[in-house]
């Protein structure tokens, strides 16, 4: 199941955070910005200019969430936690299957 995500959002910054055992992106439609924020959180951004892609993101308890980014888009690693903008009002793990 594909979720499309806007990368706007108001109050900031990310508001999902997930614990994962692999992330998986397509391949030369990511961005990676170094050096890591001041929390350490490395940057990987989709840009407006790549067609649209997915990210796939698989959490420590095998659930996947797989969904299609187009436009700019970002999320931020650090470790093994990942952050993103989710969808207003989504519950606590939604989407995840």
């Amino acid at each position: 199941m594909a979720t499309q995500f806007s990368g706007s959002g108001s109050g900031g910054g990310p508001n999902r955070f997930v614990i994962f055992s692999e992330v998986m992106f397509d391949p030369y439609a990511w961005d990676r910005f170094d050096p890591p924020d001041k929390e350490g959180f490395v940057t990987y951004s989709h840009q407006s200019g790549h067609p649209s892609s997915t990210i796939k993101i698989t959490r420590s308890d095998g659930k996947v969430l797989s969904f299609e980014v187009s436009g700019d888009y970002s999320v931020q690693i650090r470790e093994n936690v990942i952050r993103f903008f989710g969808t207003a009002g989504e519950p606590s793990g939604g989407h995840f299957h």
